[in-house]
């Protein structure tokens, strides 16, 4: 018992865990230039809330409430609400990043968080790019 096997799967080690709720994701270009154009893809289910904590550093914590990692540094992170997921469970944002002085690069940490109509936050996959200076 809680022993997988499968044809022609070989186990070396390590531990299978098992997500309740379904799949979230959200998707962001790399690398971009200070002031410069970003694209933000975030797909889930229709009616889903879309939240983006943002922040220039990380944290990489397994929340249980929120049914995943939070990799944006939660004490100190802006967030912003973009709305509801339509029915095709899709939504694609372009935006402008930050301008940061004194700094030829910087990691910015994104990631999706997703609430559902009843309530329940699961927490989408994070990702980090790269904001670079204009003139590198």
């Amino acid at each position: 018992p809680g022993i997988v096997t499968l044809p022609d799967f070989e186990q070396t080690g390590g531990t299978v865990g098992f997500l309740g709720k379904s799949h979230r994701s959200f998707e962001v270009t790399a690398p971009v230039r200070f002031g410069g154009p970003i694209t933000l893809e975030f797909h889930g289910n229709e009616g889903d809330q879309v939240w983006l904590p943002h922040n220039f550093g990380p944290a990489g914590l397994y929340l249980l409430d929120f049914h995943g990692t939070w990799l944006v540094d939660p004490l100190n992170f802006n967030l912003l609400f973009l709305g509801a997921l339509p029915a095709s469970g899709e939504l694609i944002l372009n935006a402008t990043t930050p301008t940061v002085t004194g700094f030829p690069a910087v990691p910015f940490y994104v990631q999706g968080i997703f609430v559902e109509p009843g309530g329940d936050i699961v927490a989408g996959n994070g990702s980090v790019t790269v904001l670079l200076d204009p003139s590198l």
